[in-house]
């Protein structure tokens, strides 16, 4: 009999990752102690600031979340409405501006907003902020300040989901949507999603608007099949963009990733962390000082594919 899924409070998988941390949550509630200020990493999509929702429902605690372009009068508008105990969310934390990031260096450091950081009618003392978690969370830690850095004694590491959880993953989001799926079309949606949650609500969105009856009848594996030729996505979740970075690596054998961003008429952030993220989580990619190539698996994968649409129209009736 498999084992249940790894869950805290509907925050489903990580089980390696996340045992301590919950051990500590449960230590830190005993001893009536916030959470260690956490700096929290993981690809865009893998759920890093849905675990510290999670987290914060398991502590019955409340939860703020400002987005890293957030306004200095905002993060502090922010922080004054924090409770003891609560979670504060930096998301996308590599985008905050230095005068912020020198802020939270005494918000850390002494649990007061500096008086310089107030509206000009309140500057005459520094305002307290109540004990509480600061969460910063991002795929860029190397844009954090080292001195803010230093001052996040907990590192929590997000790594791509297997696909038996994904497959959970898949069965919630769509019982929360109303969308009846088959258990075999939970697993294709699951493979899909190459390890990343938010694709998981994307792909069960779309299948929900594409069956506008799924409510009442249950997409099994042939609609989810449909679904995916009609929006030329493989078996595997690959699309028209990995597919091309397959082909063009299989002719030239290496190629940086300014190169490849500029034949996919992309910028290479985008490269990076979109692009890339699915054929790395399936082994077909490697990345070294001389740029990119393929492995073994991903040789195969680019000699099992169709010949571009362009050749195929071009092949002889008889051919």
């Amino acid at each position: 009999m498999p084992r249940p899924p790894f869950e805290i409070a509907g925050f489903v998988g990580q089980r390696t990752v996340l045992t301590p941390v919950l051990r500590e949550l449960e230590g830190a509630l005993a001893r009536g102690e916030p959470m260690p200020h956490t700096l929290v990493l993981g690809p865009s999509g893998i759920g890093k600031t849905a675990l510290f929702e999670a987290l914060a429902r398991q502590a019955r605690a409340g939860l703020k979340k400002v987005v890293g372009r957030a306004t200095l009068e905002e993060v502090v508008e922010s922080l004054r409405s924090l409770q003891a105990g609560d979670y504060h969310v930096f998301d996308e934390s590599h985008n905050l501006g230095d005068e912020l990031q020198e802020m939270l260096f005494e918000v850390i450091d002494r649990s007061v907003i500096p008086a310089r950081c107030l509206p000009a009618d309140q500057r005459a003392a520094p305002v307290p902020v109540p004990r509480c978690t600061l969460v910063f969370a991002t795929d860029q830690p190397g844009r954090l300040r080292n001195a803010l850095r230093k001052r996040l004694p907990q590192r929590i590491r997000l790594r791509d989901y297997a696909e038996a959880e994904m497959k959970e993953i898949v069965a919630r989001i769509a019982e929360r949507l109303d969308v009846l799926l088959s258990p075999q079309a939970a697993r294709q949606v699951a493979r899909i999603c190459n390890g990343l949650p938010r694709r998981a609500r994307h792909y069960v969105h779309g299948l929900r608007l594409y069956y506008p009856d799924s409510e009442r009848s249950q997409i099994g594996l042939p609609q989810v099949e449909e679904y995916l030729r009609a929006k030329a996505i493989e078996s595997d979740g690959l699309t028209d963009a990995e597919i091309d970075y397959l082909r063009y690596l299989a002719r030239e054998e290496r190629a940086s990733i300014e190169t490849l961003a500029a034949v996919l008429g992309v910028d290479t952030a985008y490269v990076a962390a979109e692009v890339e993220q699915p054929l790395r989580y399936r082994g077909l990619v490697q990345i070294g000082s001389g740029g990119r190539s393929l492995t073994q698996a991903g040789r195969q994968r680019a000699a099992a594919l169709p010949p571009p649409a362009s050749l195929a129209d071009d092949e002889p009736a008889g051919a």
